[in-house]
């Protein structure tokens, strides 16, 4: 089966993207280097941000969401690992 022929939805979906993509080309083409120097640096330390936790969520034995403070102290000499503290 071929997927449905949505041109009109698909259209109109394509068009606002072109037509947002041209306002952020003139945008940034009107920016000062100051500010464009100031939105690139922000973009770059949001990346850095965010690359840094997902690297973090993925490291084995790691789990940030599940960590009391009262746990530090009582699971440590049972598993050193932390595994079984986080399947409570």
């Amino acid at each position: 089966m071929d997927p449905p022929n949505n041109t009109k939805d698909s259209g109109l979906a394509d068009d606002a993207l072109q037509l947002r993509r041209e306002r952020q080309r003139v945008r940034y083409a009107a920016m000062t280097d100051e500010q464009r120097d100031e939105k690139n640096r922000k973009w770059r330390e949001a990346y850095k941000r965010k690359k840094n936790n997902a690297n973090k969520e993925n490291e084995p034995g790691c789990n940030i969401q599940d960590f009391k403070p009262s746990d530090a102290d009582t699971n440590i000499a049972e598993d050193p690992t932390g595994i079984a503290a986080t399947r409570k």
